[in-house]
């Protein structure tokens, strides 16, 4: 688990550098060395995780834009969206953040996604993380999240609810 820790922080620390235009060469190439030696460390779980944070993160680098052969709000399925709740009523915050990242193109507003990944980074204890898509949401004016999907499902699927404690 340390090695995974570790990652995610450079992994965060590189983002930082390049969203604030301050890569210095030899920060990153250090950056990139010891990320690749941690790799080795993780099992597939962890790099699966890990990929998702990444992609998570650049998700912000492209202003809330989804990927650019992603899937659409019309690819999500109900029973994504259901797997979802289930993931959030049951507390499993990891299981959500993957949840999230498949349901992600059915949300209406970038910055609702937002908020409810800084909630979801909040409570698996990585707050430079839950910093930056506070930041993001923020930034995209959305200060009372409603985490409202687009209604492809009828109304039952419209809202998901989020109780972190």
């Amino acid at each position: 688990m340390v090695a995974f820790r570790e990652y995610a922080e450079l992994q965060l620390h590189r983002y930082l550098l390049l969203r604030g235009g301050t890569d210095n060469d030899s920060d990153m190439e250090d950056i990139e060395d010891r990320l690749e030696k941690l790799w080795d460390a993780l099992d597939e779980a962890q790099q699966a995780s890990l990929k998702g944070m990444g992609s998570d993160l650049a998700w912000v680098c492209r202003d809330g834009a989804p990927p650019p052969r992603g899937r659409q709000a019309k690819d999500v399925t109900a029973i994504e969206v259901q797997e979802l709740r289930s993931a959030l009523n049951s507390k499993d915050w990891h299981r959500a953040l993957y949840c999230l990242r498949v349901c992600a193109p059915a949300f209406k507003h970038a910055g609702d996604l937002s908020h409810l990944r800084g909630e979801l980074y909040d409570a698996i204890e990585f707050p430079g993380y839950a910093a930056v898509f506070f930041e993001f949401a923020a930034d995209l004016d959305r200060s009372s999240p409603s985490w409202t999907l687009q209604d492809n499902f009828g109304p039952e699927w419209a809202k998901v609810t989020l109780q972190i404690s």
